[in-house]
C-alpha cells in the first residue's frame, strides 16, 4: 500500500472515530451547573487512535475533538469576562483538556527497523501491545484533562466557590464528573479488550 493509500485510509478511520466520539458525547448527564458531563464512554474511540497509530493521528485527533468540545461549549463563555479568563477557559476546559487524550499514543508499540521487517516476513513477530500500558495512559490522559479543568476552576470559576476555599471547590465539582467518565471508560475498555481477537481487531493498524 502506497503512503498516500495508507494516509487516506488513517485519515478515514480517525474521522470515524471522531464521529463515535462526538455521538456519543451527546448522550450525557450533566450533574454540574456550569459544565462537566458523564457519557457512556464518549471520549473512548479518540483514545484508542492514538493507540492505534501514534502520535501525529492521536494528537491530531484529540485536538479536533478539543476543538468540537470548544464549539459545542461556548455558552459557558457568557459567565466569564475579560481576555485572560477566556483564554483560560479556551486553554483549560477546551483545547488542552480534551487534547490529553493524544497521550495513549505512547501506548502504541515501538518497532525499529529489524523489528519492521520481522513483522513484514511473519505476521506473528508483530509487536504486542501491552494491556498495563494501555489502561495507564488512559487513565493518564484523563486524570491530566482534571488538571486541566481542576486549574480552570480555581482561576475563573472561583466565584461560583460555595465552600470558601477555591481549591476544595474545584476539587469536588471536577471529580464529580472526571471520575465517573474514567471509571466509565476504563471499564469499557476493559470490555473491549478482554479478549485477543478483539484487541487485534480495536488496535492494530494492519
Amino acid at each position: 500500500m502506497s503512503n498516500i493509500s495508507k494516509n487516506t485510509k488513517i485519515l478515514c478511520e480517525c474521522a470515524i472515530m471522531l464521529a463515535m466520539s462526538i455521538a456519543l458525547s451527546f448522550f450525557a448527564i450533566s450533574p454540574g451547573t456550569f459544565g462537566g458531563s458523564i457519557t457512556p464512554a464518549s471520549m473512548l474511540p479518540v483514545l484508542f487512535v492514538g493507540i492505534r497509530h501514534g502520535h501525529k493521528w492521536g494528537f491530531g485527533t484529540a485536538f479536533v475533538y478539543s476543538v468540537f468540545q470548544l464549539l459545542t461549549g461556548l455558552s459557558y463563555f457568557s459567565y466569564i469576562k475579560g481576555f485572560g479568563p477566556y483564554l483560560i477557559c479556551i486553554l483549560f476546559d477546551f483545547i488542552l483538556a480534551f487534547t490529553m487524550l493524544g497521550l495513549t499514543s505512547f501506548a502504541k508499540p515501538r518497532k525499529n527497523i529489524g523489528e519492521e521487517a520481522k513483522y513484514l516476513a511473519n505476521e506473528s513477530e508483530k509487536p504486542k501491545h501491552n494491556l498495563i500500558k494501555i489502561f495507564g495512559f488512559i487513565a493518564l490522559a484523563m486524570v491530566l484533562r482534571f488538571v486541566c479543568h481542576f486549574i480552570s476552576g480555581i482561576t475563573i470559576w472561583r466565584e461560583y466557590d460555595i465552600y470558601n476555599n477555591p481549591y476544595i471547590y474545584s476539587l469536588v465539582y471536577n471529580l464529580v464528573y472526571m471520575l465517573p467518565e474514567m471509571l466509565i471508560c476504563l471499564a469499557v475498555a476493559g470490555l473491549l479488550l478482554s479478549t485477543k481477537k478483539s484487541r487485534d481487531f480495536i488496535l492494530t493498524n494492519n
